[in-house]
């Protein structure tokens, strides 16, 4: 996993990941965190010659921008494969949950299926 250049001009949390020669771009920030909506991102990562076949991107339920509407956006990238709805886990080491694990197994198996 390799975060992306910083002459991509894209914040933190967005990553590239490569499994199976196939590269998986990881948006874990989601964009109206980043201020930067996913059009952006995905032109900025095709700029540099990178095109994911896969994108795993954090998305706020509530976009709180005016006129973002990142799921809207993706529709121009390709398809959703899976969405799904999650809550803040309460604990300060969250990585060390059950939930954070079947959370975390259930995307990477996913991920293989679809590469």
């Amino acid at each position: 996993m390799e975060p992306l250049p910083p002459s991509a001009n894209i914040n933190e949390g967005t990553y590239l990941v490569t499994v199976k020669k196939k590269n998986i771009l990881m948006v874990s920030n989601c964009p109206t965190e980043q201020r930067k909506r996913i059009t952006h991102i995905m032109d900025s990562v095709m700029g540099l010659n990178i095109k994911p076949h896969l994108a795993i991107i954090a998305v706020r339920g509530l976009e709180k921008l005016k006129d973002y509407s990142t799921a809207k956006e993706l529709e121009n990238y390709g398809k959703c494969i899976y969405e799904t709805k999650i809550w803040r886990i309460p604990s300060n080491q969250y990585s060390l949950t059950e939930e954070w694990n079947k959370r975390v197994s259930y995307i990477t198996a996913i991920t293989l299926h679809n590469i």
